[in-house]
């Protein structure tokens, strides 16, 4: 699990399952029912960074693969 450092509303969660989850946590205390990004990997995420400059992009890696994604 990574924090969005930047804007502080965003949480990404990833692993073993080969997703990327990324939620929207500025409503809370309220249930969250659904990510706002669901990405499958193509093998398990073992990596995970949001980018410093861009709070909109967030990096996986997973076997040799470096992917970036836009939230």
């Amino acid at each position: 699990m990574m924090l969005d450092l930047q804007t502080q509303v965003h949480i990404s969660i990833v692993g073993d399952d080969s997703q990327a989850l990324i939620w929207d946590i500025q409503q809370m205390p309220r249930a969250i029912e659904d990510p706002i990004l669901a990405y499958t990997a193509a093998g398990e995420i073992n990596c995970v960074q949001w980018s410093a400059t861009q709070p909109d992009w967030i990096a996986i890696c997973y076997n040799q693969s470096l992917e970036i994604l836009r939230v």
